[in-house]
């Protein structure tokens, strides 16, 4: 009898036959060895790889004066450069470590060797870096920088004024005038090393202006140099503030000016044609601002000083104004004085007494009127045409006196005004009263 063959064994003999001739292969062969290679050698980097080379920055040094003998004496450190800050110094650290450490700063501990600090100089001080925690998992390559500059001494601080200085020079078009530099303050606090601090001799404010000005111009943040009986900088100084200071150059116009009075407190018949008057010098050569010579009403007219009514009378005509008080201009010609003298031709003055009961009292603001009696002021000098005070009465005075606030006292005296009146009570506009007064109460 004939057997049947054996089916189930089929399948098995073509995957094994398939096998065979996949490893028979050599391509395929090729392609199984790299990737097993790429898989070892992977491996092999990730547990005894080389290390790499990585750069952390802006890691902070920490700086511990406590217990030094430099803290027992008293030293201060102070560096070399203006503005610099040793509690926000930070170094670079170069470490060696496996590709997959991610090392920070705050795996790091860096530290200013301040131990051999003991007596006032300069010092080199040297910066460490360690690793901080585990010790085996990197190693510290190099440290950017590596050292800092100290002077240690005791510190001192003295204020100073701040005097303008220039670098090269200040240049104006022709017809206008620089001005003396102005600065926005007048002194500075200079703290460092004692004999540094003692050693200034000057702290200089200083602008550098590079191209001509036309008008007037701003420096802003310039600048501030404490320098020696040589000329030469301080170091190791920090200015209080001293970023904040600028400079102002004025740059004004050239002119001619003829100067003039105004006048204050005058009667109405003078208000559109003052008294005439000279003035000694007649004109000046000055230097202004352009917007203000403009300005000058009549042109080229510049007021010296204010001249009040109450201060002028016959014999007491001739005010003297200093050049010196006039700010806002600056004389290029000899002038220190201006002397005015007032025409009073035609006036004369008449001594009246004031009557006690002419004063009245006037209240302060919503407040009712007082009622107060006064005692009579003798020899009130009024001035006026020659025509006319020879005419006055003593009814031709009439004052006033204003409380604010405070109770009137008895036997006290207060500041009055006093005007000249017509026999209708109105106020004369041709004379005035020459001085001050004070009226007694009663």
């Amino acid at each position: 009898m004939k057997q049947p063959k054996n089916t189930a064994a089929q399948p098995d003999d073509k995957e094994q036959s398939r096998l065979q001739r996949l490893f028979g292969d050599q391509r395929f062969l090729m392609a199984l060895s790299l990737l097993l290679a790429v898989i070892v050698w992977a491996v092999f980097v990730v547990t005894n790889g080389e290390d790499q080379e990585s750069v952390i920055n802006n890691v902070p040094v920490r700086a511990n004066f406590a217990g030094t003998i430099a803290e027992q004496l008293g030293l201060e450190p102070f560096w070399s450069d203006v503005g610099m800050d040793l509690d926000k110094l930070a170094v670079s650290v170069t470490v060696m470590c496996p590709p997959y450490e991610n090392i920070t700063a705050s795996d790091l501990v860096a530290e200013l060797m301040i131990n051999n600090v003991n007596s006032t100089g300069e010092y080199t001080l040297q910066i460490r870096v360690t690793p901080k925690g585990a010790r085996d998992r990197f190693s510290i390559v190099s440290v950017s920088p590596d050292s800092v500059s100290l002077y240690f001494a005791r510190e001192r601080t003295l204020n100073f004024f701040l005097e303008p200085a220039v670098e090269g020079e200040i240049r104006v078009p022709e017809g206008y005038f620089a001005g003396d530099i102005l600065l926005s303050r007048r002194s500075i606090s200079v703290s460092g090393p004692a004999s540094y601090v003692n050693a200034i001799a000057q702290v200089r404010a200083v602008i550098a202006p590079e191209e001509m000005l036309t008008e007037t111009k701003l420096f802003e943040n310039i600048d501030i140099v404490p320098v020696d009986i040589y000329g030469d900088r301080l170091p190791f100084l920090t200015l209080e503030g001293g970023a904040g200071v600028s400079a102002t150059v004025p740059v004004w116009k050239l002119a001619s000016l003829r100067p003039v009075l105004d006048f204050s407190g005058a009667p109405d018949i003078y208000l559109g044609a003052p008294p005439r008057y000279s003035i000694t010098p007649a004109s000046v050569q000055a230097a202004l601002p352009e917007a203000d010579l403009d300005a000058l009403t009549p042109a080229g007219a510049y007021s010296i000083g204010i001249v009040s009514f109450q201060d002028l009378a016959p014999g007491h005509s001739r005010f003297t104004f200093p050049a010196e008080d006039l700010k806002e201009i600056v004389f290029l010609d000899d002038t220190r004085i201006f002397t005015a003298e007032v025409d009073m031709t035609g006036l004369d003055t008449v001594k009246l007494t004031l009557q006690g009961s002419a004063v009245k009292a006037a209240a302060a603001q919503d407040a009712p009127e007082p009622e107060i009696q006064f005692r009579d002021l003798a020899d009130v000098v009024v001035v006026g045409p020659a025509g006319v005070v020879e005419t006055l009465r003593r009814e031709n005075l009439k004052g006033y006196v204003e409380f604010m606030s405070e109770t009137p006292l008895d036997a006290a005296d207060y500041p009055v005004v006093i005007q000249v009146i017509q026999d209708d009570g109105a106020v004369r506009d041709d004379c005035w009263v020459y001085g001050e007064y004070r009226v007694r109460v009663r």
